[in-house]
């Protein structure tokens, strides 16, 4: 039987361990973290939609809805994913690194011809920064993968109760 809710729920992690991938590209990072935020606000539109038939599925749902409406961080999840849909990309924020390393040649004074100084060019310059953090600047400056992977588990804790419940 398909599971359209476990499909979104796959899907949002999906586009999660993208985001892990591709956490120094600023361009594919934003694409799939936009991925993310639609598949993880989908996932309780299916689950809502695949159980709405069983007796008794909206008492049981009605108080986890109350209970992710009061979750500043499922809230703040849901406005990210409207922002991002309705309004504009969501801007993050980036902590970068960058290394340095120095060619060094040992030897004779000598050895060292006008050549070889014109075609050194400083290793420094092939090695890009690496982004070491994304956060949300707009909630504590919270690290987005760390953020996501918390929202993933609360929700795929309230599907299991509901297959549990309902299979």
């Amino acid at each position: 039987m398909r599971n359209p809710t476990r499909q979104k729920l796959g899907e949002a992690e999906h586009f999660l361990e993208l985001m892990k991938e591709h956490l120094d590209d600023d361009i594919r990072f934003s694409y799939y973290f936009s991925a993310f935020l639609s598949a993880a606000r989908s996932i309780t539109f299916h689950l809502q939609k695949q159980y709405s038939s069983y007796a008794n599925f909206s008492d049981w749902y009605y108080p986890y809805q109350e209970e992710m409406k009061d979750d500043k961080e499922l809230k703040y999840l849901h406005e990210l994913r409207v922002e991002e849909v309705h309004r504009e990309p969501v801007v993050t924020g980036t902590t970068r690194t960058r290394s340095f390393t120095i060619d060094v040649i040992i030897g004779e004074p000598s050895a060292v011809t006008t050549e070889t100084k014109k075609n050194t060019k400083p290793a420094s310059a092939k090695i890009p920064p690496k982004v070491v953090k994304r956060f949300l600047p707009k909630f504590d400056r919270v690290n987005i993968i760390d953020f996501c992977e918390k929202q993933i588990n609360k929700l795929e804790k309230i599907v299991k109760k509901c297959e549990c419940t309902f299979k």
